[in-house]
C-alpha cells in the first residue's frame, strides 16, 4: 500500500486496486516521482484534471505517478505539491517552433490578426471561419474586408471553411471566437483535434450563463486531458499586424482621442 510520511510526503510505492490510497489523512501531500512532461520544480495542483495539464497521464504501465494523483484527490485529497524527477541521462527537449502547424478558429478581426502575426513569423497557419462566403472572399482578395480589410494575408496564411482540414494536422489551436458562441464552436471541433494538439484560448469575457472564462468552457467541452493556455491582454487587433499606413492611421485616432498610449506621441510610425 501506498506510504505516507507525516506530514504528507509520499514515496512512490502502490499497488492496483479499485480505491488504492483509501484512508489518507491529510488534505495535503507532496508527490514525488516520475511524469510525463512538465517543469522540475515544485508545484501545486488542486485536482487532477491540473495535474494532467501540467504534468500529462498515464504514460508508462510502471510509472505510478498519476494514478497515486488520482487517487489522492478521488479520497478526499485538496492539494498535491508535485516534485518531478526525471532519470539521469534525460535532456532538455526542444521544440522547434518555425516547423509549428497553427490553426485560428474564427475569422473576426482577433482571429485574423492572430493568424496574419503568426504567419509573418514564419509558422503555416489555416484559418477557419464558419461563414463560407467570407472564407471565399478572403480567398479571393487575400484581406478579410469585413472585419480587417487593411490587412493582406501573407502567404503562409490559408483560409478554409472545412473543420477537418483546418484542424487535422494542427499542433497548435488559436481559438478567438466571440464568447457568447466558444462553447458551440468547441463543441463542434473537438473531434477533429488531434490529441497532442495545445489549445490555446485568446477570446476575452465570461460565459453569460455559467460565469466561467472561456479557457474553462474550452476544458469541459474538449475533455481534462487537452493543454489549455491563454492569450489575454488589451490589445486591438490592428495593433497586432499594422502595416506602415495602418500604425499611423491608428496614432492619430489615438491622438485626436486623448488616449495616452506611448505610440500616439507622432502621427507617423517608421515601417
Amino acid at each position: 500500500m501506498p506510504e505516507f510520511l507525516h506530514p504528507g510526503v509520499y514515496i512512490e510505492e502502490i499497488e492496483s486496486g479499485p480505491r488504492p490510497i483509501e484512508g489518507v489523512a491529510t488534505s495535503t501531500a507532496a508527490f514525488l516521482g516520475e511524469t510525463e512532461r512538465g517543469p522540475l520544480r515544485p508545484r501545486l495542483v488542486t485536482g487532477y484534471n491540473e495535474y494532467v495539464r501540467w504534468f500529462g497521464g498515464v504514460f508508462a504501465p510502471d510509472k505510478f505517478m498519476p494514478h497515486a494523483v488520482k487517487g489522492f484527490f478521488e479520497n478526499g485529497g485538496k492539494r498535491a505539491f508535485i516534485c518531478r524527477i526525471v532519470n539521469k541521462p534525460a535532456t532538455v527537449a526542444i521544440a522547434k517552433f518555425n516547423d509549428l502547424k497553427v490553426v485560428a478558429v474564427g475569422a473576426g478581426s482577433w482571429g485574423t490578426a492572430l493568424a496574419v502575426h503568426l504567419g509573418r513569423i514564419g509558422h503555416h497557419v489555416r484559418l477557419w471561419a464558419r461563414d463560407r462566403a467570407l472564407v471565399e472572399d478572403m480567398l479571393a482578395r487575400r484581406a478579410n474586408t469585413v472585419y480587417l480589410p487593411e490587412v493582406r494575408l501573407p502567404d503562409t496564411v490559408s483560409v478554409t471553411h472545412a473543420i477537418d482540414e483546418a484542424l487535422g494536422a494542427s499542433d497548435l489551436v488559436v481559438s478567438a471566437i466571440p464568447s457568447h458562441g466558444c462553447r458551440t464552436v468547441m463543441r463542434q471541433v473537438a473531434s477533429h483535434i488531434r490529441p497532442r494538439a495545445t489549445i490555446v484560448s485568446a477570446t476575452k469575457g465570461l460565459e453569460v450563463e455559467t460565469l466561467l472564462r472561456m479557457s474553462q468552457v474550452i476544458a469541459e467541452e474538449l475533455g481534462p486531458h487537452r493543454p489549455v493556455v491563454v492569450l489575454s491582454g488589451p490589445s486591438f487587433a490592428i495593433e497586432v499586424v499594422p502595416s506602415g499606413e495602418n500604425r499611423s492611421h491608428f496614432c492619430r485616432r489615438c491622438y485626436q482621442r486623448g488616449l495616452k498610449t506611448a505610440t500616439a506621441q507622432r502621427s507617423e510610425l517608421p515601417t
